[in-house]
């Protein structure tokens, strides 16, 4: 199959055709082998002959290690984080990451360890994360499955005596989690989410 859109590295001609390859191989981490089995795109030039893998085959060799390794692709992380509408500093402030290796995961640089996969996959609960969210004070908007009202925690301005605070606005807390936040005032604010 022709590959519009490619050059090759070598000659700079566009006459690639692209082929899917299957490779099994052994990952090694932590003293353990991970059999692995990838399919991935490789490219040949019609030119000048040179078969090389792209970026697209690169990511897809590593999707393939991290499933097995029962880890998180770096697609998912960022989808993850893009769910939660966090910047890469905001989710590493708020799950305790340091923002350098969150971003060496989500490029695929490096694969997380197995408790910060763990860590990660909690936080693919709402609940999870709003309670870390009261906990550290950073920002989230956790959307519900149901509507979009949501709890936005921020660190920030106290809880006035003034604002009323309706358990019915925010049935996934109980009232007891509701009204340890509200005597948080002075590190958390509550509202409404549009």
């Amino acid at each position: 199959m022709h590959s519009p859109g490619r050059i090759c590295p070598v000659c700079g001609s566009d006459q690639l055709t692209k082929r899917f390859h299957t490779e099994r191989f052994s990952f090694e981490s932590g003293g353990v082998a991970y059999p692995v089995t990838a399919a991935f795109p490789t490219y040949s030039c019609g030119n000048c002959g040179e078969q090389f893998v792209s970026d697209d085959g690169e990511e897809a060799r590593h999707a393939a290690i991290c499933q097995a390794m029962n880890r998180l692709t770096p697609a998912q992380i960022v989808q993850l984080r893009e769910k939660l509408s966090l910047s890469r500093k905001a989710f590493a402030e708020l799950a305790g990451f340091g923002e350098a290796s969150l971003a060496r995961w989500e490029t695929g640089i490096q694969i997380q360890s197995e408790s910060n996969d763990n860590l990660l996959r909690l936080l693919t609960n709402d609940k999870n994360v709003e309670e870390l969210a009261q906990h550290t004070g950073v920002g989230v908007t956790a959307r519900r499955r149901q509507g979009t009202t949501g709890l936005n925690v921020r660190k920030g301005e106290p809880v006035s005596a003034r604002q009323a605070v309706s358990v019915e606005m925010f049935p996934a807390l109980i009232p007891e989690e509701l009204m340890r936040t509200c005597m948080q005032g002075e590190r958390f604010q509550l509202w409404k989410v549009g």
